[in-house]
This record gives structure tokens, sequence and C-alpha cells, in this order.
């Protein structure tokens, strides 16, 4: 038994000692992590998506701060620290661990306690939330908007429904070829270079992988 969502991450600490206060059962926590900019880039075009933005990466960067303070993985994280051990954890990215999917299993496996072999044996080969745009944009904000609202009253059956008959599909997919401005990827590099080695500090170990060096924008 299990429960996702990103958002746990960002809980604040009176949450967190909630939660391990009204959940005593929780014993192991998995974190996927991502290159903290390519996140803000992918979490940019999401919410081109489902709320039909209109505006460049730079403008969503200025003007929604608190998305990319999202990025600051380490000032997160320790506050689950301060409630709880650092076994309990178990810290993925996805630019490693969803590459290599058969090694992945055996570490999920083994951190879980669990057979590997039980496993669907497509589990983790197909891509999620691929880069896309509806060509129906404003309808399928609209439906989103809805989704929402009936969540917010508990109602469930409609999503189920569509989920049947594949109503995601009715407003057709466009896949986005946007590359980032190399001079905004400097900027964002370096404003989370000093937060990525704070983690590293934090958790005894390196994220080569991001390739986070702070470079000097001209």
């Amino acid at each position: 038994m299990g429960e996702i969502t990103p958002h746990y991450l960002y809980c604040k600490p009176e949450r967190i000692a909630a939660l391990k206060s009204e959940l005593p059962s929780i014993k192991r926590i998995i974190l996927l992590l991502r290159n903290p900019v390519d996140r803000l880039h992918s979490h940019y075009w999401f919410r081109c998506r489902i709320d039909n933005l209109d505006i460049s990466f730079r403008s969503f960067v200025e003007n929604h701060p608190h998305r990319v303070e999202w990025g600051r993985y380490g000032t997160y994280l320790d506050r689950w620290l301060d409630r709880f051990d650092r076994s309990q954890f178990l810290i993925l990215t996805t630019e490693k661990d969803l590459v290599d999917v058969e090694s992945t299993r055996r570490k999920l496996a083994t951190f879980l306690q669990v057979d590997p072999d039980a496993f669907p044996p497509d589990a983790g080969k197909s891509k999620e939330n691929s880069r896309h745009i509806p060509y129906f944009r404003a309808a399928y904000a609209w439906a989103v908007e809805v989704n929402r609202e009936l969540k917010r009253r508990d109602i469930y059956w409609p999503r189920t429904l569509a989920r049947t008959l594949g109503v995601k599909n009715w407003f057709g997919k466009q896949e986005v070829n946007d590359e980032m401005d190399p001079q905004l990827r400097k900027e964002l590099s370096n404003l989370y270079a000093e937060e990525v080695k704070k983690l590293e500090e934090m958790l005894d170990r390196e994220f080569t992988e991001w390739d986070l060096s702070t470079t000097e924008v001209t």
C-alpha cells in the first residue's frame, strides 16, 4: 500500500509532524528528484497544457517565483529529516534511475523488502506526462477546471467514466520540441547550484548527473 504526489515534499513542518503522528505506519519514503532546471521547464509546459497558458518560459519564471522555489530540494527535504530517519528514505533521480529500469526495480525491491520479480513486466518502461499540448487548448483547460471542482466536492464518478471513455484523447495531442534558452538555463543553473551542494552534503552523495556547475553569465 502506498500514496504518491510530488507535493508531499513541500509540506510545512507542522503538516509533516501531523502526518507522522496520524499515520505511524509510514515506514518508507521514496523521493524521485530531477535536475531542478529541467523540472521547472517541464512544469512550465505542464501548466501551459492544463491552464492554457500562452507566455514564454522566462515570463513564467519571473511571474511564478514559488514554482521556482520548488527546485530547492534540500530546503524542503530538511524538514522531513527533522521528523524521519535518513534510513527511511530512498532517493532516486529521473536522469539515472529511470534509464536503468532493471537496476531500479532491484533497488526498489530491496528498499521495500519485496520480490523484484513481482513487478509487472512493463513497469517503468512507459513514459508518463510527455511534453505536449492539446490541439483544443481552451476546451482542455476547461475540462481540467471542471475536474478540479468535482474533486473539491468529492465527486469522482465522472472522472472514472471519462478515463474509461478515453476523453483525454478527444482533445488531440501535439508534441512540443522547445529547447530552453541557453542564457536562461545558465541563470537557473547558477540559482540552484548552491542548493544542490547543500543537498549533496545533507545526503552524502553527489548529483553529477545534473551537471549544475556554476557558469558565468555574460
